[in-house]
């Protein structure tokens, strides 16, 4: 019965195998991210105001434990096992900023249904459904410009630019997890849900090699005990900077990830999140 059900799923995963790679093709053509203001202005920036948006894909893979009532449940699946297991891949994720003179604010928010299943072992298999949206939000400060070559003062094209900035926000997580174990012809299920607030601290170094292209570097910690036991979060990103249609605009490509550590109750009534999100991320910053 199980072997059926796995072809089963199996041949459905296949049939919409091609046409969600076609979205995700689309999604990677249109997108990226993080409004790290990337790809510096040739010119120094004008006064007042300045945004960015910056609608981008993460393609995470998920390590680690997850436990909902007391019922714990080991994950070690990349982005295509969760794409093949999910019957529909929905996703909205952005960044958004907006700066005046060395002051900024930010908001970054993700929206994932995560589908994971493993039936590997014999007469054993569990299917965990997960909900997860990420809420991201706070204040920035450009601490300094340098020129990192002798004999001159600027901005590219006259040479390589490294740029700093300081972060601190709040990153509200929420989660809704269906968590089925099936043990030879029984089932067992548990639901749970849960959500919180991490306070974060953290950095990053904008490197501009000149005109066009541009490197980034950045995460944080947080959580603290006040919302997570612990959090963290690391960005690397390269990024290209060019004109569309008259759009200031910047492609990047990358890699994210981020660590929670969250608990709650104990016994049959314990969650529990303790997981790596981690993956390749692309989309593109429209600065205006």
């Amino acid at each position: 019965m199980r072997i059926a059900r796995r072809s089963a799923l199996r041949a459905r995963a296949a049939r919409g195998f091609e046409g969600r790679w076609l979205t995700l093709a689309a999604a990677l053509a249109a997108a990226l991210l993080l409004g790290s203001e990337s790809a510096r202005a040739e010119d120094p920036p004008a006064e007042g105001w300045r945004f960015t948006i910056a609608p981008y894909l993460w393609a995470t893979t998920l390590e680690g434990d997850v436990t909902v009532r007391g019922r714990k449940a080991s994950v070690d699946e990349s982005f295509i096992d969760i794409l093949q297991a999910t019957d529909s891949i929905i996703g909205i994720e952005g960044r958004g900023e907006a700066w005046n003179d060395n002051w900024g604010f930010y908001v970054d928010g993700i929206y994932n249904r995560l589908d994971v299943e493993n039936d590997e072992r014999p007469l054993v298999s569990f299917e965990i459904v997960t909900e997860l949206s990420i809420l991201e939000a706070g204040m920035l400060y450009r601490i300094g410009t340098w020129p990192l070559a002798s004999g001159w003062s600027g901005r590219p094209p006259d040479g390589p630019t490294l740029e700093l900035d300081a972060y601190a926000g709040a990153r509200y997580t929420s989660l809704e997890i269906e968590n089925k174990l099936t043990v030879g012809n029984t089932i067992f299920k548990a639901d749970g849900d849960r959500d919180w607030v991490d306070p974060i601290l953290g950095a990053r170094a904008i490197l501009d090699l000149d005109r066009r292209w541009q490197m980034m570097l950045g995460g944080d910690i947080g959580g603290f005990g006040a919302g997570a036991n612990f959090t963290w979060s690391a960005l690397g990103l390269v990024g290209y900077r060019y004109s569309l249609f008259g759009i200031d605009m910047t492609s990047v490509a990358g890699y994210k990830a981020l660590y929670q550590d969250y608990d709650h109750g104990s016994g049959s009534d314990r969650f529990e999140w303790d997981m790596t999100l981690h993956g390749p991320i692309i989309g593109t910053v429209i600065r205006f």
